[in-house]
């Protein structure tokens, strides 16, 4: 497993263990315990009195105790492959395309492939446009792993690879190189909008005369559900 996704899940487990601490929460105090980018040594040598402070006197001494060992030691690989397989992707709608919308506004298609908070991932047949659930990007901004550019869109290229679409409002070249040989498409538009109105668009072209292409795509679709 990617060490980005480890200790993504590192963060998200150890969150848990503290009543009232959100994720997002966690990741601003580890920002400053140990500065970006994480990595497992600098998790390994956080301390239990500096987690501590940083927490506050309102946090139970053994939930903190209990975050500390997850974030230092890392999490079982049992655990770890568990939770894989609770975040596998969602089985798409038949006869659908499947759309990833690069957002920082909920309902809005108004983020940068790379800089966006979330991806809005959508279900976009004929007769229904669906929302499947909206896959945060904000571990991936905190983590910064790399600056690296050949580098640093694999992440979120891995997030949203079951997606046949990807609109955005901006994508660099190196990152649409990847999208594409990931099997998607990336669609730019440049002032962005509500998500609703530009998959209504896309909804209209699939009823009337999709092209070829994506015709496919909504038949690959049929097929998978029938598996």
């Amino acid at each position: 497993m990617a060490k980005n996704t480890e200790l993504a899940l590192r963060m998200g487990v150890a969150a848990k263990q503290i009543t009232g601490l959100e994720p997002k929460a966690l990741v601003a105090i580890l920002q400053e315990l140990v500065e970006l980018p994480f990595t497992p040594l600098k998790f390994s040598q956080l301390r239990l009195a500096d987690l501590s402070q940083a927490l506050g006197d309102s946090a139970d001494p053994a939930q903190v105790q209990a975050a500390h060992k997850i974030l230092v030691e890392g999490l079982d690989p049992q655990i770890v492959e568990t939770l894989s397989a609770q975040d596998a992707k969602i089985p798409r709608e038949p006869n659908a395309v499947r759309v990833a919308c690069a957002s920082s506004t909920p309902g809005q298609t108004d983020g940068h492939f790379g800089g966006c908070k979330a991806f809005e991932i959508y279900d976009v047949s004929p007769g229904a446009v669906t929302l499947v659930e909206s896959r945060s990007t904000l571990h991936l901004i905190a983590e910064k792993i790399t600056d690296d550019p050949a580098y640093k869109s694999d992440p979120r290229v891995a997030l949203i690879n079951d997606c046949d679409l990807v609109f955005v409002v901006s994508i660099g070249g190196p990152a649409a190189a990847k999208v594409v040989r990931a099997g998607m498409h990336p669609m730019k538009f440049a002032e962005g909008g509500s998500s609703e109105a530009l998959l209504a668009d896309l909804q209209q072209t699939l009823t009337n005369n999709p092209p070829p292409w994506l015709a496919k795509v909504m038949a690959g679709s049929v097929t998978q559900q029938q598996a």
